[in-house]
């Protein structure tokens, strides 16, 4: 199966989880999957789609969102979502991983 068989796959089964399960893991999932097979900028939409009052306290979103933004040069935008995600970590590994990656492409955060 070619990769990009595989990734249009891995999207249509997102797509398929967001329908059954509207959970914000799953909406969170698809956006993923939207960035890997159609790039960053589209995968923002179904993203930002997530109601805004499920979000606040969701580690996921904000390390999804910070990766999405940096990109797309919204620097201040990917600055504050990479804080609020390394806040939000519980996971030491991860914590350290987002703080690189922030660090990386922020200094000063």
């Amino acid at each position: 199966m070619s990769a990009y068989r595989s990734n249009r796959l891995a999207g249509d089964l997102d797509e398929g989880l967001v329908q059954l399960a509207p959970m914000i893991g799953a909406q969170v999932g698809r956006a993923a999957a939207v960035a890997e097979t159609r790039g960053t900028a589209t995968a923002l939409d179904p993203l930002e789609a997530i109601p805004k009052n499920q979000v606040p306290d969701y580690q996921p979103y904000w390390a999804l969102a910070a990766h999405l933004l940096k990109p797309m040069g919204r620097s201040a935008y990917a600055a504050d979502a990479y804080s609020r995600a390394i806040g939000l970590c519980e996971d030491p590994a991860t914590r350290e991983y987002l703080k690189r990656q922030a660090l990386d492409n922020f200094p000063s955060a």
